[in-house]
């Protein structure tokens, strides 16, 4: 089954996670771009698994080409963008959940206060999340996941890992996922079709938020893989440390 964690995959470089943005243009190349290799680029210390990985990026491309990509544009046509904008912060409302939780963990309570005076605020004047009230109020999103969580408590990316279906990750990451989704209330949900329709909607609302952006990148690199990873790794990097100048990936000479 097709997961786009907003996280779900934030700080200077994303204002929201449900609407295009630096790392929603990363996740939009892992699904749409060329996975041509440069085989005179030098072997990054960051993808040890690189042959796996583009093989993996070459398989999201071609679910994105055949699936995603036909429905969120059949989405885009017939939804009104007043409701498109609703249901982008619906969801945007509910990852406050994992917000908050996280910036208490990452002791930072004046961040957890604020998510969830969002959340309170935009789930009840905000009608359940569908009107971001929080935001006109001035009360900022602070987009926090397990995976910096636990990369501010000091555990290290690990290699870069290209997973099925949900693009770029790291090791890190990737463990960290399973928390992020269990954040989500309706991941608890006691009917299966409340579950899976919750899920398709998130996920195609998404990516029909990527299309614009697709239409004016396609086609400017000639590598994209290349592009995506380190995109990735530079834009988690930044979010864990909230803007600190620091190196994760160290090589030694």
């Amino acid at each position: 089954m097709v997961i786009l964690m907003t996280s779900s995959m934030s700080q200077q470089f994303m204002l929201h996670r449900s609407r295009p943005s630096a790392l929603a243009l990363v996740c939009l190349l892992a699904f749409s771009g060329s996975a041509l290799a440069d085989n005179h680029a030098p072997a990054d210390p960051r993808d040890p698994w690189e042959g796996y990985n583009r093989a993996m990026y070459g398989f999201n491309k071609g679910i994105d080409s055949l699936f995603l990509k036909p429905a969120a544009e059949t989405y885009d046509t017939l939804v009104p963008e007043v409701v498109d904008q609703g249901v982008t912060n619906f969801f945007a409302n509910i990852g406050d959940i994992r917000n908050s939780l996280n910036n208490f963990l990452q002791g930072k309570p004046d961040e957890g206060v604020n998510s969830l005076a969002r959340l309170l605020i935009n789930s009840t004047v905000g009608l359940l999340g569908f009107i971001d009230v929080a935001t006109e109020m001035g009360i900022r999103k602070s987009e926090e996941d397990f995976g910096q969580t636990w990369g501010a408590g000091g555990a290290e990316p690990g290699p870069y890992f290209v997973l099925p279906f949900l693009g770029p990750s790291t090791l890190r990451d990737a463990l960290a996922r399973p928390f992020d989704l269990a954040a989500n209330p309706f991941t608890w949900a006691d009917d299966s079709a409340v579950r899976a329709t919750a899920l398709g909607v998130q996920v195609i609302d998404y990516r029909a938020g990527l299309l614009d952006t697709e239409e004016a990148v396609e086609g400017i690199v000639e590598d994209e893989y290349i592009l995506v990873r380190n995109a990735y790794l530079d834009q988690r990097q930044f979010e864990v440390s909230d803007g600190a100048v620091t190196d994760a990936y160290e090589i030694e000479e």
